[in-house]
């Protein structure tokens, strides 16, 4: 047993007594994998905590990394957005400023976007009080719903250019070192458009930016009859 096993098992949480083992559901398995947090969790850990074996994690999860997407997504939706009378344009700003600074911390959360298959109760819950925000400011569920889409959208694009961003720059030595490595292989390709437009500033300001795109979708439907 590793040392990092070792803490998770020494935790004061007492040991549940013998007896009918307790009905495992995907909600428990991440509840108990939030209490113990993303820094120290593991599958022998998770499953001592719920008085089961490894293998019967498997049942739920595809493997450790999809745990951590799962847990992950139920830390970031487990506060609700509060209704304190803010227009909806300030529920999709909060909705969007909210999962971009969770996609900005755990990149690896992107890739797992693409595993749509098995959604937590949280998932849902979330899903719905921001459609309902929506539609209690007088949206149309349909449109609400579109909104809601639209808006994790541009986020998990400005998150991807975001991280690109920051990988380019760093295997270059630096922004700078970026623009004239762009600008030396558009040369040395033939490509005079792309070179003129990397010579003033290297890769877009846009690049990363959800918020641009997000004022253009308010306005957009502000501007919808």
């Amino acid at each position: 047993m590793t040392a990092r096993n070792q803490t998770i098992s020494a935790s004061p949480t007492p040991r549940r007594p013998q007896g009918r083992p307790r009905r495992l559901t995907i909600d428990t398995i991440i509840d108990t994998a939030c209490e113990i947090g993303i820094d120290r969790l593991d599958m022998a850990g998770l499953a001592a905590k719920l008085g089961t074996g490894v293998a019967t994690l498997y049942g739920y999860v595809d493997n450790y990394d999809h745990l951590v997407h799962l847990t992950l997504q139920r830390l970031a939706r487990s506060t609700l957005i509060v209704d304190h009378g803010q227009s909806w344009q300030a529920v999709l700003r909060e909705h969007a400023a909210a999962i971009f600074a969770v996609y900005r911390r755990h990149p690896q959360l992107i890739g797992h976007m693409m595993d749509g298959t098995r959604r937590t109760l949280a998932d849902i819950v979330y899903f719905d009080h921001v459609v309902k925000l929506l539609v209690d400011r007088g949206i149309a569920a349909p449109r609400a719903l579109s909104l809601y889409f639209e808006v994790n959208q541009i986020v998990v694009g400005a998150a991807v250019g975001m991280h690109y961003r920051a990988s380019a720059e760093a295997a270059a030595g630096g922004p700078d070192a970026l623009r004239q490595e762009l600008i030396a292989a558009c040369d040395a390709s033939g490509l005079p458009a792309l070179g003129e437009g990397f010579a003033t500033a290297g890769l877009p300001p846009a690049l990363g930016d959800y918020e641009r795109a997000l004022e253009r979708l308010i306005a957009e439907y502000d501007a919808t009859p």
